[in-house]
């Protein structure tokens, strides 16, 4: 897959769809230089029947360092930021085109966890979804090594948290 345009961003990680293979999604870090023009975080969806851009384009406030499908939803993707915030976008929700981009479609997170008493503060480099189709959780750490539990449907505080230390050498 050839991409023409070069967005001066690296890619943060990548993800196949768990029902559709002909999808994946590459999330990438902030623009090298600031601009007004674009969000700090960036998600594109790619098909490979359509070559020559990506299908869709997520935005957020603050750069995204973890994104995947959600293999219980095919209509969600899930996410992680550079602040510790835990999104969740939903992809038919289509805003109005991003000027100066193809008139490709913009799509804000539909749900985002907050600064909880006892959520990430650091950035969340580790994202899974755990457990069956019927009862599962978003797991997630940050770089403080707090990891948390939480419920897809209510991310304003993790369901349970704790610290992973390591172990002291003699």
């Amino acid at each position: 897959m050839e991409e023409k345009t070069e967005y001066r961003r690296s890619i943060t990680s990548l993800d196949w769809s768990p029902t559709n293979t002909e999808l994946f999604l590459a999330s990438y870090s902030r623009l090298k230089e600031w601009s007004l023009d674009e969000a700090d975080g960036l998600i594109n969806i790619y098909s490979l029947a359509m070559q020559t851009r990506p299908e869709l384009t997520l935005n957020c406030q603050y750069e995204v360092t973890k994104a995947m499908f959600n293999p219980h939803d095919a209509n969600t993707i899930i996410g992680s930021t550079s602040n510790g915030q835990i999104l969740v976008w939903d992809v038919r929700a289509k805003k109005e085109p991003v000027k100066g981009y193809d008139n490709r479609d913009r799509s804000q997170p539909i749900q985002n966890s907050c600064l909880a008493t006892h959520g990430h503060t650091h950035p969340v480099y580790g994202l899974a979804m755990v457990g069956s189709s019927t009862t599962h959780n978003i797991v997630s750490i940050s770089n403080d090594g707090r990891l948390c539990q939480w419920k897809p449907k209510m991310l304003s505080d993790p369901r349970d948290h704790f610290f992973l230390e390591v172990p002291q050498t003699i």
